[in-house]
Protein backbone atom coordinates (compact mmCIF):
# COMPACT_ATOMS: atom_id res chain seq x y z
CA UNK A 1 0.00 0.00 0.00
CA UNK A 2 2.22 2.11 1.16
CA UNK A 3 5.05 1.27 -1.81
CA UNK A 4 1.64 2.16 -4.40
CA UNK A 5 1.40 5.52 -2.91
CA UNK A 6 5.30 6.30 -2.89
CA UNK A 7 5.32 4.94 -6.64
CA UNK A 8 2.05 7.38 -7.41
CA UNK A 9 3.97 10.14 -5.68
CA UNK A 10 7.67 9.92 -7.46
CA UNK A 11 5.65 8.90 -10.66
CA UNK A 12 6.73 10.71 -14.12
CA UNK A 13 3.30 12.72 -14.40
CA UNK A 14 3.43 14.20 -11.06
CA UNK A 15 7.06 15.00 -10.53
CA UNK A 16 6.84 17.05 -14.06
CA UNK A 17 3.51 18.84 -12.88
CA UNK A 18 5.57 19.90 -9.83
CA UNK A 19 8.31 20.99 -11.93
CA UNK A 20 5.90 22.85 -14.04
CA UNK A 21 4.24 24.56 -11.14
CA UNK A 22 7.81 25.68 -9.72
CA UNK A 23 9.11 26.75 -13.02
CA UNK A 24 5.45 28.81 -13.35
CA UNK A 25 6.06 30.08 -9.57
CA UNK A 26 9.91 31.13 -10.27
CA UNK A 27 8.79 32.86 -14.13
CA UNK A 28 5.98 34.44 -12.14
CA UNK A 29 8.27 35.55 -9.19
CA UNK A 30 10.63 36.98 -11.87
CA UNK A 31 8.24 39.01 -14.28
CA UNK A 32 6.72 40.25 -10.62
CA UNK A 33 10.39 41.48 -9.22
CA UNK A 34 11.45 43.15 -12.75
CA UNK A 35 7.45 44.96 -12.37
CA UNK A 36 8.68 46.10 -9.01
CA UNK A 37 12.07 47.60 -10.13
CA UNK A 38 10.39 49.22 -13.62
CA UNK A 39 7.58 51.36 -11.35
CA UNK A 40 10.58 52.21 -8.54
CA UNK A 41 12.10 53.78 -11.70
CA UNK A 42 9.05 55.19 -13.13
CA UNK A 43 8.79 57.02 -9.74
CA UNK A 44 11.66 58.01 -9.36
CA UNK A 45 11.28 59.92 -12.80
CA UNK A 46 7.93 61.29 -12.00
CA UNK A 47 5.94 59.10 -14.40
CA UNK A 48 5.17 56.11 -11.68
CA UNK A 49 1.01 57.45 -11.55
CA UNK A 50 0.78 57.66 -15.59
CA UNK A 51 2.56 53.88 -15.61
CA UNK A 52 0.90 52.47 -13.06
CA UNK A 53 -2.71 51.59 -14.69
CA UNK A 54 -1.07 50.12 -17.45
CA UNK A 55 1.47 48.18 -15.36
CA UNK A 56 -1.37 46.78 -13.50
CA UNK A 57 -3.28 46.04 -16.83
CA UNK A 58 -0.42 43.74 -18.15
CA UNK A 59 0.34 42.06 -15.38
CA UNK A 60 -3.12 40.56 -15.08
CA UNK A 61 -2.85 38.99 -18.63
CA UNK A 62 0.46 37.47 -17.99
CA UNK A 63 -0.72 36.22 -14.66
CA UNK A 64 -4.12 34.81 -16.27
CA UNK A 65 -1.89 33.85 -19.44
CA UNK A 66 0.69 31.85 -17.06
CA UNK A 67 -2.11 30.19 -15.33
CA UNK A 68 -4.11 29.18 -18.57
CA UNK A 69 -0.78 27.39 -19.75
CA UNK A 70 0.70 25.86 -16.39
CA UNK A 71 -3.14 24.11 -16.15
CA UNK A 72 -3.37 22.88 -19.99
CA UNK A 73 0.41 21.97 -19.89
CA UNK A 74 -0.15 19.59 -16.26
CA UNK A 75 -3.29 18.71 -17.89
CA UNK A 76 -1.75 17.13 -21.42
CA UNK A 77 1.54 15.65 -18.78
CA UNK A 78 -1.68 13.56 -16.96
CA UNK A 79 -2.51 12.20 -20.44
CA UNK A 80 -5.83 14.88 -20.77
CA UNK A 81 -5.83 15.14 -24.85
CA UNK A 82 -6.17 19.32 -24.08
CA UNK A 83 -6.91 19.42 -27.88
CA UNK A 84 -10.60 17.55 -27.40
CA UNK A 85 -10.91 19.66 -24.45
CA UNK A 86 -10.54 22.88 -26.15
CA UNK A 87 -12.66 21.71 -29.09
CA UNK A 88 -15.00 20.00 -26.90
CA UNK A 89 -15.36 23.52 -25.04
CA UNK A 90 -16.18 25.42 -27.44
CA UNK A 91 -20.15 25.30 -27.38
CA UNK A 92 -19.57 26.55 -23.75
CA UNK A 93 -17.27 28.91 -24.68
CA UNK A 94 -19.98 30.63 -27.30
CA UNK A 95 -22.89 30.70 -24.82
CA UNK A 96 -20.74 32.17 -22.28
CA UNK A 97 -19.19 34.83 -24.21
CA UNK A 98 -22.84 35.61 -25.46
CA UNK A 99 -23.76 35.76 -21.96
CA UNK A 100 -20.65 38.11 -20.71
CA UNK A 101 -20.14 40.16 -24.23
CA UNK A 102 -20.53 43.39 -22.33
CA UNK A 103 -17.43 42.27 -20.52
CA UNK A 104 -15.58 41.17 -23.27
CA UNK A 105 -16.23 44.67 -25.15
CA UNK A 106 -15.19 46.30 -22.12
CA UNK A 107 -11.93 44.21 -22.07
CA UNK A 108 -10.95 44.57 -25.69
CA UNK A 109 -11.69 48.24 -25.71
CA UNK A 110 -9.17 48.78 -22.74
CA UNK A 111 -6.77 46.56 -24.28
CA UNK A 112 -7.04 48.67 -27.13
CA UNK A 113 -6.58 52.01 -25.40
CA UNK A 114 -3.59 50.59 -23.84
CA UNK A 115 -1.81 49.49 -26.73
CA UNK A 116 -3.29 52.70 -28.92
CA UNK A 117 -2.62 55.36 -25.90
CA UNK A 118 -5.34 56.76 -25.73
CA UNK A 119 -4.43 58.60 -22.34
CA UNK A 120 -2.70 57.75 -19.19
CA UNK A 121 -3.55 57.96 -15.66
CA UNK A 122 -3.02 62.52 -14.46
CA UNK A 123 -4.15 63.54 -18.29
CA UNK A 124 -7.00 65.76 -18.91
CA UNK A 125 -9.69 64.28 -21.17
CA UNK A 126 -12.66 65.77 -22.72
CA UNK A 127 -15.98 62.87 -23.29
CA UNK A 128 -19.01 64.26 -24.60
CA UNK A 129 -19.21 67.91 -22.46
CA UNK A 130 -17.71 66.03 -19.49
CA UNK A 131 -13.71 67.35 -18.90
CA UNK A 132 -12.05 65.63 -15.91
CA UNK A 133 -8.43 64.32 -15.14
CA UNK A 134 -8.29 60.39 -15.36
CA UNK A 135 -7.83 58.82 -12.15
CA UNK A 136 -7.94 55.27 -13.01
CA UNK A 137 -8.83 52.85 -15.45
CA UNK A 138 -8.48 49.16 -16.35
CA UNK A 139 -9.68 46.30 -18.41
CA UNK A 140 -13.53 47.28 -17.46
CA UNK A 141 -13.66 50.75 -16.44
CA UNK A 142 -12.07 54.27 -16.78
CA UNK A 143 -13.07 56.80 -14.02
CA UNK A 144 -12.40 60.60 -14.77
CA UNK A 145 -12.54 63.38 -11.91
CA UNK A 146 -14.33 66.47 -13.23
CA UNK A 147 -11.89 69.53 -13.01
CA UNK A 148 -14.82 72.16 -12.67
CA UNK A 149 -16.71 70.11 -9.54
CA UNK A 150 -14.35 67.40 -8.42
CA UNK A 151 -17.41 65.29 -9.08
CA UNK A 152 -16.02 61.73 -10.78
CA UNK A 153 -17.94 59.70 -13.73
CA UNK A 154 -17.30 55.95 -14.17
CA UNK A 155 -17.89 54.73 -17.55
CA UNK A 156 -17.70 51.30 -18.88
CA UNK A 157 -14.20 50.98 -21.51
CA UNK A 158 -17.49 49.89 -24.11
CA UNK A 159 -18.93 53.01 -24.87
CA UNK A 160 -15.41 55.22 -25.16
CA UNK A 161 -16.10 55.58 -29.00
CA UNK A 162 -13.46 58.79 -28.88
CA UNK A 163 -11.72 60.77 -25.73
CA UNK A 164 -10.37 64.04 -26.37
CA UNK A 165 -7.06 64.36 -24.48
CA UNK A 166 -7.06 68.26 -23.55
CA UNK A 167 -3.82 70.94 -24.37
CA UNK A 168 -2.38 73.00 -22.02
CA UNK A 169 -3.55 75.96 -24.47
CA UNK A 170 -6.40 78.37 -22.83
CA UNK A 171 -7.54 81.06 -25.37
CA UNK A 172 -9.71 84.01 -23.94
CA UNK A 173 -11.33 85.94 -26.53
CA UNK A 174 -12.45 89.36 -25.33
CA UNK A 175 -14.87 91.17 -27.44
CA UNK A 176 -14.22 95.28 -27.32
CA UNK A 177 -16.05 97.81 -29.34
CA UNK A 178 -15.44 99.56 -33.05
CA UNK A 179 -14.79 102.56 -31.25
CA UNK A 180 -11.74 101.97 -28.91
CA UNK A 181 -8.36 103.17 -30.24
CA UNK A 182 -6.21 100.21 -31.64
CA UNK A 183 -3.64 101.50 -30.05
CA UNK A 184 -4.73 101.59 -26.90
CA UNK A 185 -6.38 98.76 -27.14
CA UNK A 186 -2.81 96.69 -28.07
CA UNK A 187 -1.06 98.79 -24.75
CA UNK A 188 -3.45 97.71 -22.05
CA UNK A 189 -3.99 93.82 -23.02
CA UNK A 190 0.22 93.74 -23.85
CA UNK A 191 0.05 94.69 -19.80
CA UNK A 192 -2.58 92.40 -18.63
CA UNK A 193 -0.78 89.88 -20.35
CA UNK A 194 2.42 90.75 -18.49
CA UNK A 195 0.37 90.75 -15.20
CA UNK A 196 -1.37 87.38 -16.05
CA UNK A 197 2.15 85.55 -16.95
CA UNK A 198 3.59 86.47 -13.22
CA UNK A 199 0.98 84.62 -11.85
CA UNK A 200 1.04 81.47 -10.29
CA UNK A 201 0.02 78.25 -12.25
CA UNK A 202 0.70 80.32 -15.53
CA UNK A 203 3.37 79.16 -17.79
CA UNK A 204 2.99 81.69 -20.47
CA UNK A 205 0.71 84.10 -21.63
CA UNK A 206 0.16 85.82 -24.97
CA UNK A 207 -1.71 88.87 -26.84
CA UNK A 208 -2.11 87.15 -30.42
CA UNK A 209 -4.23 90.60 -31.28
CA UNK A 210 -7.65 90.59 -33.35
CA UNK A 211 -9.28 87.03 -33.70
CA UNK A 212 -12.62 88.36 -35.50
CA UNK A 213 -14.68 91.34 -36.53
CA UNK A 214 -18.22 90.49 -35.01
CA UNK A 215 -21.29 91.89 -35.52
CA UNK A 216 -21.07 93.99 -31.87
CA UNK A 217 -17.69 93.85 -31.19
CA UNK A 218 -13.77 93.58 -32.28
CA UNK A 219 -12.49 90.11 -30.66
CA UNK A 220 -8.73 89.93 -29.43
CA UNK A 221 -7.46 86.88 -28.43
CA UNK A 222 -5.74 86.23 -25.67
CA UNK A 223 -3.75 82.57 -25.13
CA UNK A 224 -2.67 81.13 -21.98
CA UNK A 225 -1.05 78.41 -21.50
CA UNK A 226 -1.07 76.22 -18.28
CA UNK A 227 -1.85 72.91 -17.05
CA UNK A 228 -5.52 71.44 -18.04
CA UNK A 229 -6.89 71.14 -14.75
CA UNK A 230 -6.02 74.37 -13.41
CA UNK A 231 -7.86 76.13 -16.33
CA UNK A 232 -11.16 76.83 -14.59
CA UNK A 233 -9.34 78.51 -12.07
CA UNK A 234 -6.74 80.81 -13.65
CA UNK A 235 -9.45 81.59 -16.50
CA UNK A 236 -11.23 83.30 -13.35
CA UNK A 237 -8.17 84.73 -12.28
CA UNK A 238 -7.13 86.13 -15.40
CA UNK A 239 -10.78 87.81 -16.40
CA UNK A 240 -10.08 89.67 -13.38
CA UNK A 241 -6.91 91.24 -14.20
CA UNK A 242 -8.64 91.93 -17.65
CA UNK A 243 -11.56 93.39 -15.99
CA UNK A 244 -9.71 95.92 -14.09
CA UNK A 245 -7.02 97.20 -16.38
CA UNK A 246 -10.13 98.12 -18.62
CA UNK A 247 -11.35 99.92 -16.13
CA UNK A 248 -8.45 101.70 -15.33
CA UNK A 249 -7.48 102.75 -19.17
CA UNK A 250 -11.88 103.47 -19.17
CA UNK A 251 -12.41 100.95 -21.77
CA UNK A 252 -15.94 99.39 -21.54
CA UNK A 253 -16.51 95.68 -22.88
CA UNK A 254 -19.56 96.22 -24.86
CA UNK A 255 -22.99 94.39 -24.30
CA UNK A 256 -25.69 93.53 -26.86
CA UNK A 257 -27.81 96.37 -27.75
CA UNK A 258 -30.74 97.52 -30.21
CA UNK A 259 -32.18 100.15 -32.03
CA UNK A 260 -35.77 100.07 -32.25
CA UNK A 261 -36.92 102.76 -35.00
CA UNK A 262 -40.46 103.50 -35.47
CA UNK A 263 -42.80 105.29 -37.86
CA UNK A 264 -45.06 108.02 -37.22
Amino acid sequence: MIESIIGVIFSPQVVFSICVLIAAGVLWHMIRKGEIAYMQRKNSQGHGARQSAISRICMDIIKYGIVAGTVLLILQLNGVNVTSLIAGLGLVSAIVGLALQDVLKDTIMGIHMVTDHFFEVGDVVRYGNFEGIVISFNMKTTKLRSIYDNSIMTICNRNISEIVKLSDWLDIDLPLSYEEDRKKVNGVLEKCCTRIRAAEGIEDCLYKGVQEFADSAVLYKIRLVCRPEKKPELRRMALGILQEELEKAMITIPYPQMDVHSKK
